[in-house]
């Protein structure tokens, strides 16, 4: 097969859009080459390959026969309905166990994109578009109602009616199937933070208003993010990776993820979530 099971047509695997990590890896032994064939190079639970969707690097599985049963493999199933947490798990402890699950196509390869870093859909799940009002923010999932976010966002103390949240979001401005949107109950500036001073303290949270009674429903798109634990300290100068929708050069606008490496990390502030 050389289309996924939504119909895109399958890139060559020696598409100079991608190589791969190991430059040792043996493209015979995986099933590689200049062909489009469905493959599952990382031992997926069933074939896959990448095509261009919209401007960029996405991938999708194939409906292709099984080796070991020569049956054709059905498409997967919907996932099942999200079932309501009782009131006694504790919630937190269940995101610190799954929290911070990239998707596993993007350790795989490395995209070859000019002018900076693009990400395949799923590899930063955590990651939310934050409309406030005709301005825009990024933020990060860390518990399924609630976000961290920059406080300079809500610098004009915008009305919590004029904030929308879409999760699951890859390119700019655009919502698909996968994603999900919410309305926000309140947000939570810094009591430190002030306009005159923006660069520090520039921190928030969003609590999210649940729909049907559910706030972030987990999917491939959509996991928390990992905290560090209290007692963890960095040290000056760490380097460590940020992601959001941004200007990949002067005048122009690129609207996939681009990863860049930043150097300054805030004062860690406590807060409790309720």
């Amino acid at each position: 097969a050389k289309t996924t099971i939504s119909g895109e047509h399958c890139l060559p695997w020696t598409s100079d859009l991608f190589s791969y990590n190991d430059p040792q890896t043996n493209t015979v032994q995986l099933g590689l080459g200049s062909h489009s064939y469905c493959r599952s190079p990382d031992e997926d639970e069933q074939p896959w390959c990448y095509f261009i969707k919209d401007g960029g690097l996405s991938w999708g599985y194939c409906n292709v026969s099984s080796c070991r049963s020569g049956r054709r493999q059905p498409p997967p199933p919907p996932p099942p309905p999200p079932n309501f947490l009782p009131e006694d798990v504790d919630e937190f402890a269940m995101v610190k166990r799954s929290c911070g699950r990239r998707h596993k196509k993007q350790s795989f390869i490395r995209p070859r994109i000019v002018g900076g870093s693009s990400a395949l859909p799923g590899s930063h799940p955590w990651l939310a578009s934050i409309n406030v009002g005709r301005n825009f923010c990024a933020g990060s999932l860390i518990r399924p109602c609630w976000l961290v976010t920059s406080a300079h966002c809500f610098a004009n103390s915008p009305l919590t009616s004029t904030i929308h949240v879409v999760l699951g979001q890859h390119f700019f401005n655009k919502t698909t199937d996968v994603t999900q949107e919410f309305k926000i109950e309140k947000y939570i500036m810094h009591p430190d933070y002030s306009v005159f001073n923006p660069t520090e303290n520039d921190i928030a949270l969003i609590k999210l208003k649940k729909v049907n009674r559910r706030c972030a429903v987990r999917s491939r798109f959509i996991q928390p993010i990992c905290l560090p634990e209290a007692s963890m300290s960095f040290p000056d100068h760490y380097k460590c990776y940020i992601v959001g929708w941004g200007y990949l050069h002067e005048r122009r606008f690129r609207g996939a993820l681009g990863l860049r490496k930043g150097r300054h990390l805030l004062p860690v502030w406590h807060h409790q979530l309720g």
